[in-house]
């Protein structure tokens, strides 16, 4: 079907007046509380052999899922700007699980997953390493464990070793909440931080732009200004009169960064015909084949030339008993996620980019993303599931990972007149960064460095075969009443210079340059 494009110039702006995110408006009622269903899929990845990576075998991982859950969004708005055409708001997302869409699959269900917050002290200070070894062994804590979904995702699980670092050398400071663990802990049903959008009510080609996100313009974690842009839209709304090549941007949160997608293709939902837009595979180069990606490596700490990890580990002497203070915590896996008076320093040291060299660390290749700088400088890397358009290092470093196109790439469908979303997957893949470190408890001997897959995501919605019969009732509508009111004008035009003609005669007749 092809997809009906309205271009006259006289119907755009009516069409644009349905688009706006103003009280009363219809729009503004379905983006405050989305009423369409939002699915999560998680994909985990069991450890089948973990009591031979502690030993230095190659990983193997099984994909256990998906166990589905149910999104529901509700916005809080914050305040509403006429003026500059801004609304400022806060969301809140509560997940249910859907044993109904899970194939029989129960979030009892137990998996061995790596110990996240273990992994993590890789990246304290050296110093303080052996304390923490200490407080691990009194816990026998190990580095791959045994946990249920909902521990793992939700529910959360204690860290013993966090509360006597907390308490024992850090004067109480928190770390995690209740000394919990858990990917979402305290997050269910709680409110984010404030978006600033427009509302396209002055010009829908800004449409639900981001303008300020925690009250920021741009990022600091970065190590360049282009990366630290705040681009686009949440990736939920979209500006209307879409084109083949416009391209989309979209700030993502928990990427912590923005991303783009392009065309890819003409599709139909439901009989609404549409665009596709996917993620490029430029878009996650490694920095030596796309320059705009190298400030993306630049994290604190990290200089692709330096020949140190992310970890900035150096294995060295034992150095000598010292005062622990919470300050030698700042730059490793307790860090705070501001801490402007370093990220100021960073900026001026890494102005100009680091040239690239063939040994590119990991954090700098194809396909992944360091979330440290914005994680609290926990080792997490994000990538496409089954490192999809990453490093061919990255998939055979794990056994288990088969990456599909089909199956494991983003893509967002647009309505071409609305900008609404027929339907959208967004994809991301959450990973542990490893690295054989003899200062950590049961990582002296692991192969290397490389990258442990946990699991990968698939969020998921589509417009309801009724909705989509809604819309294009409405889309048919207002082109019949378009070419109604066109053809209208043209009858009345008509008329009118029927009407001047006959005068115009008439009056002739009277005059002596008639015969």
């Amino acid at each position: 079907m092809k997809a009906l494009k309205i271009n006259d110039k006289g119907i755009l702006p009516t069409l644009g007046l349905q688009v706006q995110l103003k009280e009363g408006t219809l729009t503004w009622d379905k983006w405050r509380n989305i009423t369409t269903p939002i699915f999560i899929k998680y994909y985990l990845f069991n450890v089948t052999n973990a009591g031979e990576i502690i030993k230095g075998a190659k990983p193997i991982v099984e994909e256990k899922g998906p166990y589905v859950y149910e999104q529901k969004r509700l916005k809080t708005i914050v305040k509403i700007d006429e003026e500059h055409d801004t609304v400022t708001y806060k969301q809140a997302i509560t997940y249910f699980f859907r044993s109904d869409l899970s194939d029989g699959r129960s979030v009892e269900d137990i998996f061995t997953i790596i110990n996240i917050p273990l992994a993590g002290f890789a990246t304290t200070p050296l110093a303080v390493r052996d304390t923490i070894n200490g407080f691990v062994q009194k816990h026998k804590e190990t580095l791959f464990i045994q946990r249920t979904v909902d521990e793992f995702l939700f529910k959360g699980y204690p860290q013993h070793t966090v509360k006597d670092i907390s308490e024992k050398l850090m004067d109480g400071k928190v770390l995690l909440p209740d000394n919990m663990f858990a990917l979402y802990y305290g997050k269910n049903g709680t409110n984010g931080v404030e978006f600033e959008v427009r509302r396209g009510v002055e010009d829908s080609a800004e449409f639900g732009e981001i303008m300020k996100w925690d009250n920021k313009t741009d990022l600091n974690w970065w190590g360049g200004k282009y990366c630290n842009m705040i681009n686009g839209t949440d990736g939920s709304i979209f500006a209307p009169f879409v084109t083949r090549d416009r391209t989309l941007e979209i700030f993502s949160e928990e990427l912590c960064r923005s991303l783009y997608l392009t065309y890819q293709e003409d599709i139909e939902h439901h009989g609404v015909p549409g665009f596709r837009f996917s993620l490029p595979s430029k878009l996650l180069q490694r920095a030596s084949q796309n320059k705009d990606n190298r400030c993306f490596c630049e994290d604190i700490g990290i200089k692709e030339t330096s020949g140190v990890s992310g970890t900035g580990e150096k294995e060295a002497e034992k150095p000598p008993p010292i005062q622990i203070s919470a300050d030698d915590f700042d730059d490793g896996f307790f860090a705070e996620d501001t801490e402007e008076e370093k990220v100021e320093v960073k900026k001026e040291e890494v102005e100009e980019p680091t040239p690239v060299t063939e040994e590119v660390p990991s954090q700098c290749r194809a396909g992944v993303i360091l979330l440290s700088a914005c994680k609290g400088g926990k080792p997490i890397i994000a990538s496409t599931p089954h490192f999809l358009f990453g490093e061919f290092t990255d998939v055979s470093n794990v056994e288990g990972l088969h990456p599909v196109e089909e199956k494991h790439g983003t893509f967002i469908d647009l309505e071409v007149n609305t900008g609404l979303v027929l339907q959208a997957s967004k994809k991301i893949q959450i990973n542990v960064q490893l690295k054989k470190t003899n200062s950590v408890h049961q990582m002296g001997k692991l192969r290397g460095e490389f990258i442990l897959p946990v699991l990968w995501a698939d969020e998921y919605a589509a417009m309801a075969p009724e909705r989509a019969e809604e819309l294009k009732a409405k889309l048919l509508s207002t082109f019949q009443i378009a070419n109604i009111s066109k053809w209208s004008i043209i009858g009345v035009s008509s008329v009118l210079i029927i009407i001047g003609l006959i005068v115009f005669v008439l009056r002739a007749k009277n005059s002596k340059y008639l015969p």
